[in-house]
């Protein structure tokens, strides 16, 4: 009977320790203590491995880091053991959109995702995107500008249409403005809901950054007027794996989306992509890489987003 009671007050601390620990990680993990978190996390899944929120907690955490599949996995298996599907829907739309996988993010909640992005989903799985490029490494041309939200520029080419695009810190994907949307004819997605928005999801036929090509590419329309021309977000160009050099005005991009070996005199610094914005680890937590201390470590260098390792690497 003692053993039994013992057992059963185990059983019980184990599941409150359990409980505790992913809210404990996402403290932690708010720290910029990287390491430390990713082990509670997956801590918290063995210890109670049908728990909805810890499978919730290690799959955002995961999806953040740039192991997009193996997180939107882990968070449709916590919907399985009784997450509310409401809860996991924004988490898992934007990783099927990282992935290009239209087919599931059709099949989440209009009403929590918006009709317009099932509507663009639906139209994507008809018209599939596609990656063509003539090498398997591609340069363009490349302008340095660390200040405020903007990381630089280089020239893009949107429905055979050139543009000088600006790399935001801040913007998720590719939004233009709407005369460039006008101008090349985008295919738009609008519900009533949207009519408030300053944001419109749109396709076109193709982006291009040089040799290149991205078929049947999502963007976003800004409505407002407050963008004119294009704006292109850290997490469009993170699948490509980008390498920034000031010095040469380079930017090169890989179709397959790995980055290069790692060089000897590599510095890493740990990155977190938090709805669409690319933070960087900073002393006691995280940052956008747009605020002066972190650009200060990018300025003048040579580095590259390895989005799938979840870190940026700086050349000395």
């Amino acid at each position: 009977m003692r053993r039994f009671v013992l057992t059963a007050f185990a059983l019980i601390a184990t599941t409150r320790l359990a409980a505790q620990a992913p809210p404990i990680a996402d403290s932690v993990l708010q720290q910029g203590l990287v390491e430390q978190a990713e082990t509670m996390y997956y801590a918290a899944v063995r210890a109670a491995p049908r728990s909805p929120d810890a499978r919730l907690r290690l799959g955002r955490f995961l999806i953040q880091r740039g192991a997009t599949r193996v997180g939107a996995v882990l968070v449709e298996e916590a919907v399985q053991f009784g997450l509310d599907p409401a809860t996991a829907a924004p988490v898992l739309a934007a990783a099927y959109e990282t992935l290009g996988d239209f087919q599931s993010l059709s099949r989440l909640s209009p009403t929590v995702v918006g009709a317009s992005t099932i509507a663009r989903a639906r139209w994507l799985i008809d018209h599939p995107q596609r990656v063509a490029a003539s090498d398997s490494v591609i340069q363009l041309e490349y302008r340095e500008r660390l200040a405020g939200d903007t990381i630089g520029t280089i020239p893009i080419r949107i429905n055979g249409r050139n543009f000088t695009a600006v790399i935001s810190a801040r913007a998720r994907g590719i939004i233009v403005g709407s005369d460039v949307a006008n101008a090349t004819r985008a295919h738009r997605f609008e519900s009533a809901v949207d009519s408030g928005r300053a944001l419109r999801l749109a396709v076109v036929d193709s982006v291009d950054f040089g040799k290149l090509a991205v078929r049947n590419s999502p963007i976003r329309i800004d409505a407002s007027g407050g963008v004119r021309g294009v704006l292109v977000g850290l997490d469009a160009l993170m699948r490509f794996a980008p390498v920034f050099d000031a010095t040469s005005s380079r930017l090169a991009v890989r179709a397959g989306g790995s980055a290069a070996p790692t060089p000897a005199q590599g510095t890493e610094i740990a990155t977190l992509l938090v709805d669409g914005e690319l933070l960087a680890v900073t002393a006691g937590g995280w940052a956008s890489i747009a605020m002066p201390n972190i650009a200060r470590q990018l300025r003048g260098h040579r580095w590259t987003i390895d989005a799938k390792r979840g870190r940026i690497v700086v050349e000395r």
